[in-house]
C-alpha cells in the first residue's frame, strides 16, 4: 500500500532538502509517452519524495490524471498525490473518482475548488 505524504514528511531529516515533482496530463498520447518517460528520468535522477498529477478543470483530464497518478506509483514507485478540482464537476462524480483512487490504492488526494474551464464562471 502507497505511503501517506505525511508520513514521508516525518522521515524527512531536519535540515535536508527534498524535492516533489510536479506535472500535468498531455494532450495527446504522443506527449503521455513522453512524459511516462521524463516520469521515469526524473524517479532515478532527482529521487523526488512524491509525484503530483494535475487534474483538468471540470473533470477534463479525468482518466488520464487517474491513469498517470496509476502508472506513477505502480511503474515508477513514486508516491504520488493526485490533485482532484472540484469546480463544474457533479458531486457524483466526485466521489467516482475518488472510488477510483482509492481502488488504485492512491492515498493522497489534494482537493481544490480550482478554476473554471475557460469561458465558464465557477
Amino acid at each position: 500500500m502507497a505511503q501517506k505524504l505525511t508520513d514521508l514528511f516525518q522521515q524527512q531529516k531536519a535540515n535536508e532538502p527534498w524535492v516533489s515533482v510536479e506535472f500535468y496530463p498531455p494532450r495527446t498520447p504522443e506527449g503521455v509517452e513522453n512524459l511516462k518517460g521524463r516520469i521515469e528520468r526524473m524517479q532515478k535522477g532527482l529521487n523526488p519524495v512524491f509525484g503530483d498529477i494535475t487534474w483538468g478543470a471540470g473533470g477534463s483530464t479525468s482518466e488520464l490524471t487517474l491513469e498517470l497518478s496509476k502508472a506513477m506509483q505502480d511503474d515508477y514507485g513514486l508516491v504520488t498525490n493526485m490533485h482532484l478540482t472540484c469546480t463544474n464537476m457533479p458531486a457524483e462524480a466526485v466521489h467516482t473518482a475518488l472510488e477510483e483512487a482509492k481502488a488504485a490504492g492512491i492515498r493522497n488526494i489534494v482537493a481544490l475548488r480550482g478554476d473554471p474551464p475557460n469561458g465558464l464562471d465557477g
